[in-house]
């Protein structure tokens, strides 16, 4: 089912914003919305999403069950498009369409791109997902690993699987890069020598580009290239404590549109 819906013009890219004190810098790195279409991914580190485990990168056509039994009858079916023009979601259990940002927590159809979160898994090819991040509803989809051939043939490859946020945010942020979100605090922008967030800081001019080197556990080693052209190293956190996201990659990045770690 091809599902056609409004067309939102992308916002024009934002200024990146300095923050220069004590002799250090910090930026924020905006997503390229400009690069597609349509689509968005996380801005506020104090939004409502429920993040869980990891991501599942939802088919065009998601049947959601109550339990990971496919004998059941699917709890809800979700339909999208990756069509440029495509903007809703056809919900079965609402028989009506409804905004990505519902089921979705980032969404770029001409990238083939429909993330939503998972919060747990069974390990024998199933994963429970949020579909409906506003009303908090979960249920179950079936993961590629257990399907057939048949019935995934015309999918891209990335399509069907899940992925933990430390494998999301390994094979993404290196791939496109990383922004902030809008409200983290300005002092958790500061890159430190080590993983700690006890660790010196390291002092840094207006920073121009964030590039993803290296992944361990909640913190990310980023090499920067600041308007000095120099290209200081240090660490910062990707997540905080309590899981919530405090940078996203850029996947709306034209030179990268397939950065899921599956090719």
């Amino acid at each position: 089912m091809v599902i056609h819906g409004f067309f939102r013009k992308p916002a024009s890219g934002l200024l990146a914003l300095l923050l220069v004190g004590a002799g250090l810098a910090t930026a924020l790195v905006p997503p390229r919305a400009e690069a597609v279409q349509y689509g968005y991914a996380p801005e506020h580190y104090e939004n409502r999403l429920t993040y869980g485990t990891g991501v599942y990168f939802a088919p065009y056509r998601t049947k959601i069950y109550t339990e990971p039994d496919e004998s059941a009858d699917p709890v809800e079916v979700l339909e999208w498009s990756p069509k440029g023009s495509s903007t809703t979601v056809f919900s079965s259990e609402r028989q009506s369409f409804s905004h990505p940002e519902t089921h979705f927590i980032a969404f770029f159809p001409t990238l083939e791109v429909a993330i939503m979160s998972v919060i747990s898994d069974d390990g024998e090819g199933w994963a429970e997902v949020v579909y409906d991040q506003k009303r908090e509803k979960t249920g179950w989809v079936k993961l590629r690993t257990v399907m057939s051939e048949e019935e995934t043939v015309d999918w891209p490859k990335h399509l069907g699987h899940f992925q933990t946020w430390l494998d999301f945010m390994k094979y993404n942020g290196k791939a496109a890069g990383i922004y902030w979100l809008t409200g983290v605090s300005e002092y958790n922008k500061f890159l430190r020598q080590s993983p700690d967030d006890k660790a010196q800081l390291i002092q840094v001019q207006m920073i121009r580009r964030l590039k993803v080197k290296h992944i361990r556990g909640n913190w990310l080693l980023v090499e920067i290239m600041d308007f000095d052209r120099t290209t200081p190293i240090g660490w910062i956190r990707w997540r905080d404590a309590n899981g919530r996201l405090m940078v996203f990659p850029n996947l709306a990045d034209r030179k990268s549109p397939y950065i899921m770690g599956f090719f």
